[in-house]
């Protein structure tokens, strides 16, 4: 579990340095290890690493990609705000319009008590 911080960091810092390849393949790897934890409440790690993957597939311009990515997080985290909307924004950008506006009215409902504006930065 140790290993999952030590690569977002590594992808933090490949992404802060322009590479975004290198920081796709450190979350793709910490994404793989978060998959191998054991059910537990609370989470063993606190929060879904496919939003933090998504969100540099979709700065990347991995539309496609990114939204696969979301897709799985919401299918094992159902209603995930943060992942809504980053689904939302991978389809707005394939102009995939019809299911970007039910995203953009699922991520609304998931946040609507939130008292923050989410960006892609944030994911």
């Amino acid at each position: 579990m140790l290993q999952i911080p030590k690569l977002i960091l590594d992808a933090r810092i490949a992404e802060a340095h322009g590479d975004r390849k290198a920081a796709i393949e450190s979350l793709r790897k910490a994404v793989a290890i978060e998959d191998t934890l054991p059910y537990n409440e609370p989470p063993t790690w606190f929060y879904p690493v496919r939003e933090s993957l998504g969100g540099v597939l979709l700065r990347d311009g991995q539309a496609a990609k990114a939204e696969k990515v979301f897709r799985e997080d919401l299918a094992k985290n159902p209603r995930n705000g943060r992942s809504l909307y980053g689904l939302w924004q991978s389809l707005a950008a394939q102009s995939k319009t019809a299911d970007a506006d039910w995203a953009h009215k699922e991520f609304e409902a998931a946040w609507k008590d939130a008292d923050t504006q989410l960006t892609a930065g944030d994911l």
